[in-house]
C-alpha cells in the first residue's frame, strides 16, 4: 500500500489525442492506431441507443463504415486478451 492508500500501480492515463481511430467524423472507413494501446484484437461498434451494430475482428487497418447510417456511434476496442481497451 503506498501513501495514498492504494495497493495498486496507476493505470495508464488515457489522451484523448491518441484515440486510435480517424478521421473523426467518417463517412467511409474509418483507420486504426495501434500507438500505446497495444494490438488491438477486435471491436465493437455501438449506435447511439446502445445497439451493437458491428462486433468484428479488424483484418486490416482499415474499416468500411459505409453501410452504416449518419449518426453517433460509440466505439469499444478489444486487446488480445479480451480487455476493452
Amino acid at each position: 500500500t503506498n501513501a495514498e492508500g492504494c495497493s495498486s500501480e496507476p493505470s495508464s492515463p488515457y489522451y484523448f489525442d491518441q484515440f486510435p481511430l480517424y478521421p473523426n467524423p467518417a463517412t467511409t472507413e474509418i483507420k486504426l492506431w495501434n500507438g500505446d494501446f497495444g494490438q488491438i484484437s477486435s471491436f465493437k461498434i455501438l449506435n447511439s441507443n446502445g445497439v451493437i451494430v458491428m462486433d468484428e475482428k479488424p483484418g486490416q487497418t482499415f474499416i468500411s463504415i459505409d453501410q452504416l447510417n449518419n449518426g453517433f456511434y460509440y466505439v469499444f476496442w478489444f486487446n488480445g486478451e479480451g480487455k476493452r481497451i
